[in-house]
């Protein structure tokens, strides 16, 4: 009721069969029509100045903002990446510092240009039981360019300890094919190989 009170509308509901979280996603990112897209599960919690917070670093028009996060489990809250310490981080850079632990970003934590994901066809792996989200982060940083921070803890992610990615089940079998599409499109598309 409260949504349907807004003029013109500022969203869009899409049905369709559960075909998955990436399959959802992908849907969402072939019909948005905003500039930027940012991602954020039922569970998590994007702050109530994230709008606000990156309004100028959009007007800057670089393909990726990162801003801060923390965590939340059994009601302790943790700092997840809180400080960047830059305004902006060359790609190389930063996929470097993301592929050893420097800087995390989480999916809820980031807005990404839509022509940006047109232009180089990235989309989420359907069918992927596990990591999707760190293989699309990946794939979107190998080919951002320069990458804008925001040095603000702007939304929260909730870690489960009964999710697929915190137990022992066969899903987790899925992370070494996960690491191998992230390397083939790495190697394929960009030249952080070479370097």
């Amino acid at each position: 009721e409260c949504l349907e009170r807004l003029n013109p509308p500022h969203y869009r509901i899409i049905r369709q069969d559960n075909k998955g979280v990436s399959a959802a996603r992908n849907v969402g990112i072939d019909n948005a029509v905003g500039k930027y897209l940012i991602f954020c599960d039922g569970d998590d919690l994007c702050y109530p100045n994230l709008v606000e917070s990156i309004t100028a670093s959009v007007n800057q028009g670089k393909n990726l903002i990162v801003w801060g996060f923390d965590i939340t489990q059994n009601g302790n809250r943790t700092i997840g990446q809180g400080d960047y310490g830059v305004n902006t981080i060359p790609e190389k850079e930063v996929f470097k510092a993301f592929l050893m632990g420097k800087y995390r970003i989480r999916l809820g934590s980031f807005a990404i240009k839509k022509s940006f994901l047109d232009k180089t066809k990235i989309r989420f792996t359907e069918e992927c039981p596990l990591a999707e989200d760190v293989e699309f982060i990946f794939k979107c940083l190998s080919n951002a360019g320069e990458v804008k921070t925001i040095n603000k803890i702007l939304f929260t992610y909730a870690k489960r300890g009964g999710s697929a990615m915190y137990t022992y089940c066969l899903e987790r079998l899925e992370v070494p094919r996960v690491i191998k599409r992230i390397s083939d499109y790495v190697e394929e598309n960009t030249d952080l190989f070479r370097d």
